[in-house]
């Protein structure tokens, strides 16, 4: 599915501009004209090398003033810290990258001087030296800032409530939403003496931080794009989260959020179901054995992708050891993903993004946490309102978690590449749409 910069919407052939002027009284398309974009071939041999001459600067900072939150609750004076990294051309375009919730800011390859280890990148794909990425970093600089809440060196339940605190928040720390991680990521650059990037961009949790950055703050930007992401969570969606979240509350080692030890097994079962909601059926059907197996040394019945599941908890539980009171945290977050936030309607909250601006709102087909239609809506209302946009349903087997998947880097890539190297920021949604027409052509 593809949209030109009208924010309108394309049929099964290849996308055509639509004049957001006539699309407000159009007849509701049937199932059978529901838009996809067509895969792109060979993509296996398209993918990009991960870049392994990347210098990255990572660092932590510590802004004096206290931080206000959307819900009134204040963060005292010396509590808020921000961790950031920085890549790229120093002479560059500026990118804000804002990281989705299970992402750290090592967007690619690089040693941290916190934890003294390597990190594998979770876009090593598709930021990197040359023309096949994404992003190219000898033409941009990038900038990814640790969203707040998240157990990844920001501001969140891990961290002391002031500079003379020593315990953690914890359980303690008030409620925030993308509007506050917007504001958090805006206060870093503020922290950087950067008055305003060329484009913000981030997928998922990092997609919602991009649109409320777009909104919120519409001096500091040029374009922005948000993938697999949305302006207004569902309740579908919020319902699939609240039953994670239930699944860590039960866990006797939970202790309302004064645990002593991560309360791994609430934990692992969130993942679980997460794994579930991020990937599709169809993946899996095509992925794993459709018959049963029977364990060597207890004689039961197990299937592949039962096993596959119990993997994904031991590695959040174990190796990445997801704190359980910023996972909780960062779940209700996203739930309250509201554009609308603070000001009134959905309408009203995407009227702050002016018709200057340019945005890629880009979904996946199998996606069932932030479905297509999501996006589709603030397409529609942006397009409305004269602003640039182009809208497109990627199609991929990997549901939700298709932006981080290496091996789906290149119909990302090619996407990225035509919205951020446009010469003019109206016109930039018009160069992708036709890059996704000739696709199709071809």
């Amino acid at each position: 599915m593809a949209s030109s910069s009208s924010g309108a919407a394309s049929s099964s052939a290849p996308p055509t501009s639509v004049d957001a002027s006539k699309r407000s009284g159009s007849k509701k398309e049937s199932p059978e004209r529901r838009r996809r974009s067509r895969p792109v071939h060979s993509v296996a041999a398209l993918q990009p090398e991960a870049s392994a001459a990347v210098d990255v600067t990572v660092g932590t900072l510590f802004p004096k003033n206290e931080f206000e939150l959307s819900s009134g609750a204040k963060l005292a004076p010396g509590s808020v810290r921000i961790k950031y990294s920085i890549m790229g051309n120093p002479d560059g375009k500026k990118i804000l990258l804002c990281p989705s919730m299970s992402n750290s800011v090592h967007a690619v390859d690089g040693f941290d001087p916190d934890d003294q280890k390597d990190h594998r990148g979770w876009w090593r794909r598709t930021i990197g030296h040359g023309p096949e990425f994404g992003i190219d970093l000898d033409h941009f600089q990038v900038i990814v800032g640790a969203p707040m809440g998240s157990p990844f060196g920001s501001t969140s339940p891990l961290t002391p409530g002031g500079p003379n605190a020593e315990e953690p928040l914890r359980a303690k720390f008030p409620l925030i939403t993308p509007r506050d991680q917007a504001l958090h990521q805006k206060l870093l650059l503020d922290e950087l003496g950067i008055e305003k990037v060329f484009a913000v961009v981030g997928g998922s949790m990092g997609g919602m931080q991009s649109l409320q950055f777009a909104a919120n703050f519409p001096d500091m930007y040029d374009r922005f794009v948000a993938i697999a992401a949305t302006a207004q969570t569902s309740p579908g969606t919020v319902a699939l989260r609240s039953v994670q979240r239930q699944a860590v509350r039960m866990d006797p080692d939970f202790m309302n959020g004064e645990y002593k030890e991560n309360p791994k097994h609430g934990l692992g079962i969130a993942r679980m179901f997460g794994t579930i909601c991020y990937r599709s059926p169809k993946e899996f059907d095509e992925r794993f054995d459709w018959y049963p197996s029977v364990l060597e040394q207890s004689g039961d019945v197990s299937f592949e992708v039962e096993r596959y599941l119990q993997h994904q908890a031991l590695k959040f539980t174990h190796q990445v050891n997801y704190d359980a009171n910023c996972y909780l945290l960062l779940s209700q977050s996203m739930d309250l993903m509201d554009i609308g936030q603070n000001v009134g309607t959905f309408q009203e909250g995407a009227a702050r993004i002016p018709p200057s601006k340019a945005g890629m709102l880009l979904s996946y087909s199998t996606d069932r946490l932030t479905p297509a239609q999501d996006h589709e809506r603030l397409a529609r209302v942006l397009g409305q309102n004269d602003v640039p946009v182009h809208f497109e349903v990627i199609e991929s087997k990997f549901g939700h978690d298709a932006f981080l998947i290496e091996n789906e880097a290149q119909p990302l890539n090619i996407r990225l590449k035509a919205f951020l190297n446009a010469s003019n920021t109206p016109r930039s949604a018009d160069a992708v749409h036709r890059l996704v027409k000739d696709m199709f052509e071809h």
